[in-house]
């Protein structure tokens, strides 16, 4: 299911997110309350891979990501959902694309890695080495629920 049909995932603002008004992904992602009743935040890095058994509690940490980037203004949201879309069922309305079979999950990686290089060619002819986002060029966030089906998929892999 494709809830934005964008031409680029990198440009163009954000869809209006649910959450906290003006949030950006450089707030971190909200994680926990210290033995004080301070919160405890953890802060975005360009890559993130959750890992663990079952029932270690990846789906809660996927979703306090989720959270904190469907809320932030400087971002788009996709998800690949290898389990017929049941994982992330609940994040449906606020991502702007769902990918829920592998050829979906393919469809979905080539347009993030053709937008990704356009990016890549405008920061070359500025001259600059990182993308910062902002509302006008938001990162792109890309949920992945399966990831070793998609990294068994040979031709998902080639993107």
């Amino acid at each position: 299911m494709s809830v934005s049909e964008r031409p680029s995932p990198l440009e163009g603002p954000a869809l209006a997110r649910p959450g906290e008004a003006g949030s950006r992904l450089s707030d971190g992602i909200p994680w926990a309350i210290d033995e004080r009743g301070r919160p405890v935040t953890l802060k975005w890095g360009p890559h993130t891979l959750l890992g663990g058994a079952t029932g270690a509690g990846k789906s809660v940490a996927l979703s306090l990501h989720l959270i904190a980037a469907v809320s932030a203004e400087n971002a788009h949201v996709w998800a690949i959902d290898l389990k017929g879309g049941v994982e992330l069922a609940a994040w449906s309305d606020h991502v702007e694309r769902v990918a829920i079979t592998i050829e979906e999950a393919r469809a979905l990686l080539n347009d993030a890695v053709a937008g990704m290089n356009r990016r890549l060619e405008q920061m070359r002819l500025r001259k600059v080495t990182t993308h910062r986002p902002t509302t006008s060029s938001p990162a792109l966030v890309l949920a992945i629920d399966e990831l070793a089906i998609l990294s068994e998929d040979k031709e998902a892999t080639k993107a």
